[in-house]
């Protein structure tokens, strides 16, 4: 989990790259389809005007740990040893220079930073 060590540079964001060295890469997204594994792309969701969000997806177990394994050549997805990220600003939010994350011109800073993080739980 982050926490505010990881803000290496002091700025006031723990941007994507920051979490790396303690939550490692991103590995399945929470979007439309997670089991596909795509991460760049415009199908997440997104919060309402009043910036209430809201996921939920059932999400079929046998497809993916076979992307899982496709993609990380590990099936066990170790869910107790993960951490959920939910990343994304406001477009018209002034972020300092020093906020790192951006993936391509399309996918900069305001769509990478992470807003929120939680450690996954087994239930029952």
């Amino acid at each position: 989990m982050p926490t505010l060590a990881q803000d290496t540079d002091q700025d006031g964001f723990i941007d994507l790259l920051e979490t790396e060295p303690v939550s490692g890469t991103t590995m399945v997204p929470l979007d439309v389809a997670p089991h596909e594994m795509c991460i760049p792309h415009d199908n997440y969701p997104v919060a309402d005007a009043n910036g209430y969000y809201s996921y939920e997806k059932d999400v079929d177990l046998a497809k993916l740990e076979a992307k899982f394994k496709e993609v990380f050549n590990d099936q066990d997805l170790a869910l107790d040893k993960r951490v959920v990220y939910i990343h994304g600003m406001p477009a018209d939010l002034e972020l300092p220079e020093s906020v790192g994350g951006k993936i391509n011109d399309h996918y900069g800073q305001h769509v990478t930073l992470p807003i929120a993080a939680g450690k996954i739980n087994r239930v029952g």
